[in-house]
């Protein structure tokens, strides 16, 4: 009997140890996911802003008496529906046209005013959106080069989604490892204290004749 609760108490000890490395793993791979995948969408962001400013640029090149609300309300017609959404605002922070919802838009705005990087989160209730903000310049043919801002944005619903998968399968196949793992331990422990369990028997074997 002590001999089988010494096999659970390494079983138990197996598993837990086991179970504490597979946390540690699952934990890494959750931050690794969502790491890579902000990067991913932060090179996004910041393609769709270059793209923005530069259609920008190239209609007014083509028109140059044209204003830059004009020309922004041009870019933001022809914009591709499905794919990241923009605004943009002139040198004083002022909104002149924008893709997507207007209190997203409005939020974004917000959040790119006290953003201390490129790179900002947007909070909105039920969703957050991930976004990228540009300065832009161009040179005018008469005039003072026009300063603009570009700022894009995206739903980060994606990489929620993706790590609450994770994150769930793991939950939901801890149970069956931690089971593998006690019958695992009890089988190691139980080959590790062979040598003890044939002892015992040939200690109980012996006889006061056997001597």
């Amino acid at each position: 009997m002590a001999l089988s609760r010494l096999r659970l108490r390494l079983a138990a000890g197996f598993a837990f140890a086991f179970l504490l490395a597979l946390a540690i793993l699952a934990t890494v791979a959750l931050g690794y996911l969502w790491n890579e995948s902000t990067r991913r969408l932060d090179k996004r962001l910041d393609a769709s802003a270059d793209a923005v400013a530069a259609r920008v640029g190239r209609v007014l090149q083509d028109s140059p008496a044209s204003p830059l609300a004009l020309a922004a309300n041009e870019v933001a017609r022809e914009w591709p529906p499905g794919v990241d959404r923009f605004v943009v605002v002139d040198d004083a922070g002022t909104m002149v046209a924008g893709v997507g919802p207007r209190d997203v838009i409005d939020r974004t705005l917000r959040a790119w005013a006290v953003a201390r990087s490129a790179h900002f989160d947007v909070d909105k209730p039920g969703d957050d959106y991930r976004a990228s903000g540009l300065r832009a310049t161009l040179p005018r043919v008469a005039g003072p080069r026009l300063r603009f801002g570009v700022v894009t944005f995206s739903s980060v619903e994606g990489i929620d989604s993706d790590t609450r998968l994770l994150a769930g399968t793991l939950a939901i196949a801890a149970p069956l490892i931690l089971l593998l793992s006690l019958t695992a331990g009890y089988g190691l422990a139980r080959r590790a204290l062979r040598p003890v369990d044939e002892l015992g028997r040939a200690i109980a074997g012996i006889a006061p004749t056997d001597l």
